[in-house]
């Protein structure tokens, strides 16, 4: 008749039988398999099966019990010398293939968790972009555990709500999240449970809590590695490594390792990121600030410098005609302490925005007037082309203090009898276009970093480091923050323009 086939799993051996077997110097023979009291356990399998009379023997003799060799034969019989040491002789190559084997996968193992170790101490530290760093992080996770679900839940430093970041998701219908939910830190299981951990938190299926499911929605998600990217116990975390997998999956050991010293790499890398952008936007508002506050006072001081000549002249003049000025110039110095006073309430450490509006003649009038200066000095020839009749909107000293700056640096670099023309345009309903071009010359990498922006590495020496670059690059991003822009480039017959966009308004 057809023979059944044996399980694939076996009861586990007695103690007594386990012990028996690893203690043995040779083959055991059992020559009637229901009469002797050796492999009790394995007894009625083996007798479904038809065996009867069996020979034994541990792949390792004289080791730990790691495998054993069976012959069976379907009668009872006894088992020759020669037959037992053939069994012995084979046993112990098929060990030794064994260890060979195991060896072989341990080496391609430590082989890819160096490799990993490797591309996480290189690749993660090149990432200048918190995005950038966050996306290939969790593909090579995935890659590297081979695990269908990898993302990131991040929040911002002192917030109570986490969203999900750079998931990476091999079936979108069985392992899939919702991206876009705000995951409450402090009443989500699954949050509070990796973030009270040391290190890695497992979760089984049967422990992600409904409202955990409502953002963690695939259906084949069985269980749940979590780490939180802890870089100091005084530092708070802002991120947690998700990986989802079956519920049958398991996690060796060294991949367990792996993960948290990845783990600990992209929290180094991400808070190192954070920082550094946090510190240059920082720098870059203050130094804005200041540049700005030093042009209030350089006006300031000219003002009232004007002011003090005026009330000395009075001296020297009639009566009346003193009398008739003094309330002239006393006005003049309330109207300049009054426009000091919001700057002083509103702008100390931070950018306070102000709406207005002006003729652009009128700018361009006051402008021009306090250049004046610097233009006769350099003998230039001047002209103003094309005069749009729009108002300027938005925050006008600023935007006057900027075109003040972009036409003195155009003056400087001109030579002496020069031209500078200023071209307005409007092609577009919103913004004026106000070109400047002189024909001085200019340093090329000014040109190319303000257009690209500065070098990447910050601790470089750079031309926005230091006057006039400095001051462009601070006109520059103040009026982005305007809702304009500032550019510099050269044409092709070497003339140097400076374009603004300014926001235009209705009147």
């Amino acid at each position: 008749g057809k023979r059944r086939a044996l399980p694939k799993t076996l009861e586990p051996l007695s103690t007594v039988d386990w012990q028996m077997i690893e203690r043995q110097s040779e083959t055991i023979a059992i020559e009637n398999l229901e009469e002797d009291l050796k492999l009790m356990t394995w007894r009625s399998v083996f007798g479904e099966f038809g065996l009867r009379s069996l020979l034994v023997c541990n792949t390792a003799i004289g080791k730990s019990l790691e495998a054993i060799v069976v012959v069976g034969h379907e009668a009872t019989r006894s088992w020759h010398h020669s037959e037992r040491e053939l069994v012995q002789v084979v046993s112990q190559q098929i060990g030794l293939l064994m260890h060979q084997l195991q060896l072989q996968r341990q080496a391609d193992q430590l082989q890819k968790n160096y490799q990993a170790m490797q591309w996480g101490l290189t690749s993660m530290q090149k990432m200048g972009q918190l995005e950038r760093l966050e996306q290939t992080a969790t593909q090579q996770i995935a890659q590297i555990l081979q695990a269908p679900l990898v993302t990131l839940v991040t929040w911002q430093p002192g917030y109570t709500s986490a969203r999900i970041a750079a998931p990476q998701i091999k079936h979108q219908q069985t392992f899939g999240v919702i991206p876009d939910v705000l995951i409450p830190l402090q009443s989500d299981a699954l949050m509070q449970a990796t973030l009270q951990a040391e290190g890695l938190t497992l979760l089984s299926g049967a422990e992600i809590t409904a409202e955990t499911r409502y953002w963690l929605s695939g259906s084949e998600i069985g269980q749940v590695l979590a780490i939180a990217l802890r870089t100091d116990p005084d530092h708070e975390p802002t991120a947690i490594l998700l990986i989802g997998d079956t519920a049958q999956r398991q996690w060796s050991e060294p991949q367990m390792t792996l993960l948290g010293l990845l783990a600990i790499q992209l929290a180094w890398c991400r808070r190192n990121l954070m920082l550094t952008g946090n510190l240059v936007a920082q720098r870059s508002t203050l130094e804005q600030l200041n540049w700005y506050k030093q042009r209030r006072l350089e006006e300031l001081y000219r003002t009232l410098g004007m002011a003090m000549r005026r009330l000395n002249e009075l001296s020297s003049q009639q009566e009346a005609l003193a009398n008739l000025r003094y309330p002239q110039i006393m006005r003049h110095l309330g109207v300049t302490l009054s426009a000091m006073a919001p700057l002083l309430k509103h702008e100390q450490w931070q950018f306070h925005s102000y709406s207005e509006s002006i003729p652009l003649a009128s700018l361009l009038k006051r402008s021009l007037e306090r250049a004046d200066t610097v233009i006769k000095q350099r003998q230039l020839w001047s002209q103003v082309h094309n005069e749009a009749n729009v108002n300027v909107a938005g925050d006008i000293s600023k935007i006057e203090f900027v075109l003040h700056e972009v036409l003195t640096s155009a003056c400087a670099r001109s030579s002496i009898g020069g031209r500078l023309d200023i071209w307005c345009r409007q092609n577009d309903p919103h913004f004026l276009d106000l070109s400047i071009t002189d024909n001085g010359s200019v340093d090329p990498n000014l040109v190319e970093e303000l257009e690209k922006g500065r070098i990447r590495d910050l601790l470089m020496p750079s031309v926005l480091d230091q006057p006039p670059g400095l001051h462009l690059a601070i006109c520059q991003a103040l009026m982005r923050r305007l809702g304009g822009e500032l550019h510099l480039y050269q044409t092709e017959d070497n003339r140097v323009v400076s374009r603004l966009l300014i926001p235009i308004g209705n009147g």
